[in-house]
């Protein structure tokens, strides 16, 4: 059904229009107050500036060029002095006192007043929503976001960069429980530790047998008889030609409420420019494992005690990565 003399949304007749079907167009822009200009279709289009007054960039197939938009994706919108002095002139009565000519003295003052709310007030309010809306990366609104969630958590008796107090958020977030030994093991190691896990039973008539019944691994990954992964006495699975953990232990029922966190790794927190604070924090600081002991027997099965073993802490491999 194509038209000839019909132009949408002008106050203007005349301009020719291209028919609703047709995938393309020379003069038809949406939502523009001037006509007349080469349209694009938003289905093959590359560069459409929704709301623009101006449309640019060549129209693309989707198919040959697909738009990235995952960057959009929680974007404020920015708009400059510019984009608020047209709104603001939009806003103007009409008439012969309100011109509207870009060198007339009354747009050159909306111009320019417009001007703050552009750069110093728009830009702000878009780092205040894309940086602080987000508990990864919010810094001045991070007290009110703790003060929300409960925190500071009053197991980190020590003092936490930045950077730290970022993560108990997201951890106070999104932790949802568990009684797996990886849930404790993946709670140690957002807190900045290396733990393994050693539980323990007693010795059951019918099942086990005396004397020294532990394995040499293989290799391979060996289960038991309860289809339990054989582990070595650090809590991981047993290695080629290494022996595995005893499978029970001699005495009341009692041990198998106990479990053992070793703890591997110390954790070393460094001062970074973009975590920590000048005149608070420390060149490195060296994490003793009071937070994850707290954090640990809160979340740990109520019928069970926890007893943490230091006696293969190391500082990793290289106590300098990281350093200047």
């Amino acid at each position: 059904m194509p038209t000839a003399s019909i132009t949408v949304g002008s106050p203007t007749l005349g301009a020719p229009l291209i028919s609703p079907q047709t995938p393309t167009g020379q003069n038809l822009t949406v939502g523009s107050p001037v006509l007349g200009k080469a349209a694009v279709n938003p289905f093959f289009a590359r560069n459409l500036a929704t709301g623009s007054p101006s449309f640019t960039g060549p129209a693309i197939g989707i198919v040959n060029a697909p738009i990235d938009v995952s960057a959009l994706y929680d974007r404020h919108v920015r708009r400059s002095g510019d984009d608020y002095a047209v709104a603001f002139s939009a806003l103007l009565p009409r008439g012969a006192a309100w011109p509207r000519e870009p060198e007339t003295v009354l747009m050159s003052l909306i111009a320019g007043m417009a001007q703050i709310w552009g750069d110093p007030v728009d830009k702000r309010a878009a780092d205040l929503l894309e940086q602080e809306s987000d508990p990864r990366t919010t810094v001045e609104l991070l007290p009110d976001w703790e003060r929300n969630w409960g925190l500071p958590d009053p197991c980190f008796a020590e003092p936490l960069s930045v950077h730290d107090r970022q993560v108990a958020l997201v951890q106070r977030m999104t932790i949802e429980g568990g009684q797996s030994r990886q849930f404790f093991v993946d709670v140690a190691a957002q807190l900045g530790y290396t733990i393994t896990i050693t539980e323990y039973r007693p010795f059951m008539t019918g099942i086990d047998k005396v004397g020294d019944n532990r394995v040499i691994g293989t290799g391979a990954t060996m289960f038991d008889q309860f289809d339990y992964i054989i582990l070595n006495p650090l809590g991981t699975p047993v290695q080629a030609g290494q022996y595995s953990e005893y499978p029970y232990m001699l005495g009341v029922p009692e041990n198998r409420f106990y479990w053992t966190v070793h703890v591997g790794q110390t954790r070393l927190t460094w001062f970074r420019c973009a975590s920590g604070q000048t005149g608070v924090d420390p060149h490195l600081r060296i994490g003793i494992a009071t937070d994850v002991e707290c954090v640990l027997n809160r979340w740990k099965p109520a019928h069970t005690d926890i007893i943490f073993d230091y006696s293969g802490s190391t500082s990793g491999n290289d106590p300098m990565a990281g350093t200047p």
